[in-house]
């Protein structure tokens, strides 16, 4: 970038920062790469609904395992990275990625909630193991 000239780098500055990312999502395997974007994924989505820090903001069980199966209702509608409807094991492998967001920091598992939330929408999932579902 500094080979260019001064004007030219001011106008592609904000384009510059398309290809930095893309450079910086290059690094490690393609596995590394989509387990990171999930988690991304899960990030804008507790963005989305006013959590900036969900290890903070949801600090028991119950509450992480509550949000994280409207995350999986989330992505049961489609709202993915990719924008499309995806299957039962995909859906698994999203949340299974925010999961990990809190176990990671040695918090207790969500899935230790007395009601478990995600077990219900796994539950539902099961009966459409290989094709997508839509709900509204």
């Amino acid at each position: 970038m500094q080979a260019l000239p001064p004007k030219c780098r001011a106008s592609l500055d904000n384009l510059g920062c398309a290809v930095a990312g893309k450079i910086t999502r290059s690094k490690g395997t393609n596995t590394a790469k989509t387990y990171l974007t999930r988690q991304e994924h899960f990030l804008a989505f507790c963005c989305c609904s006013h959590i900036n820090n969900p290890c903070v903001e949801l600090p028991t069980p119950v509450s992480q395992n509550y949000f994280l199966a409207c995350y999986a209702v989330l992505l049961i509608q489609g709202i993915t990275i990719s924008g499309t409807t995806i299957c039962s094991n995909i859906i698994k492998n999203y949340v299974n990625a925010a999961y990990n967001l809190f176990t990671d920091k040695a918090m207790p598992s969500p899935c230790s909630s007395k009601t478990d939330f995600i077990d219900v929408i796994e539950q539902m999932l099961k009966n459409y193991k290989k094709s997508p579902i839509n709900i509204t």
